[in-house]
């Protein structure tokens, strides 16, 4: 029982950033389907995640077909008991399931809001109504930098505009590293881009907890601290 409750909880506080781990590799692949599609709130919600990399995700196979409503009562019921985390992941994968991604930010706005000092429906809130949303609102910013580069490939504000913007999706510091190195290569004739190229770089490395590049995510161009 122990383990199975530590196992959910590790799955609750993971759970955000295990399914947007399949952004990077849909980014390095350029795929023309963007991981997280447009969604405004308070439209017709359509799905965050593309049908079949859902399947894929291996916790699908884990909670399934449990009625939604049976479990919104089981979470207000329980609110702040032990079986909650267990419910939220289930509700979760189902509503991302049947497609109810409203349904989740609506139930959990309300939740929070009549339990104000419930660390689990404060979290959920978090997690879902502003997380969801969040994840969504940072695709749409990169589609219209990308829309840009489509227009002007040579243009060198949105460039190097693009691979600072993509540092802040999960496992993007790789990917804007290799595109500096890539940018440096084509401006080493334009000292002064080079320096805005260069403190851009400085600037992410601290922003992720480094002092210069870490030694794994070199390439060749860019081989000390820039």
């Amino acid at each position: 029982m122990f383990f199975k409750i530590l196992t959910t909880a590790l799955l609750v506080v993971s759970f955000v950033f295990t399914l947007v781990s399949y952004l990077p590799e849909q980014v390095q692949a350029g795929a023309d389907e963007p991981v997280f599609r447009e969604i405004e709130y308070g439209e017709e919600p359509i799905n965050i995640l593309p049908d079949e990399r859902l399947k894929k995700c291996p916790a699908i196979k884990e909670f399934t077909n449990e009625p939604l409503h049976e479990l919104e009562k089981g979470m207000k019921l329980g609110l702040d008991g032990t079986s909650f985390p267990e419910l939220f992941s289930k509700y979760i994968l189902d509503c991302m399931r049947l497609n109810e991604h409203k349904r989740a930010i609506d139930f959990f706005l309300t939740l929070a809001g009549g339990n104000q000092t419930s660390p689990h429906a404060l979290t959920a809130k978090g997690i879902v109504t502003y997380g969801w949303r969040g994840q969504m609102l940072l695709q749409k910013g990169l589609d219209c930098i990308e829309s840009a580069i489509e227009n002007d490939n040579d243009n060198f504000f949105s460039r190097i505009n693009h691979a600072i913007f993509i540092a802040w999706f999960p496992n993007g510091f790789v990917k804007s590293m290799y595109e500096f190195s890539t940018i440096r290569q084509t401006e080493e004739n334009f000292p002064q881009r080079l320096n805005l190229i260069n403190r851009s770089i400085n600037y992410i490395c601290s922003q992720h907890g480094h002092d210069r590049i870490p030694k794994g995510y070199v390439e060749p161009v860019i081989k000390q601290r820039l």
